[in-house]
């Protein structure tokens, strides 16, 4: 998959766990197509996210974010629902 450039500009004070779910759900809302979690956490990592706090992101956004085969399925992908 193609990686997304995306550049934010950040209030003062907003945390790196409070970017991290920005650029998730703009990364996600932005996807043309489900994207694998493996191919989510590489574009966080090169985003400077670790791959712990993008998942905590993912459980914070849950109620936005679907998992097409379960959690720990392997061919699960994730979309983002308003």
């Amino acid at each position: 998959m193609k990686t997304q450039k995306t550049t934010f500009s950040f209030p003062a004070g907003t945390t790196k766990f409070d970017r991290c779910e920005i650029w998730l759900s703009d990364y996600l809302r932005k996807s043309p197509a489900p994207v694998k979690p493996m191919d989510v956490i590489t574009a966080g990592e090169n985003a400077g996210y670790c791959k712990a706090m993008i998942y905590r992101a993912h459980q914070s956004l849950q109620d936005h974010i679907y998992n097409t085969e379960g959690k720990k399925a392997p061919s699960n992908f994730w979309v983002w629902k308003e």
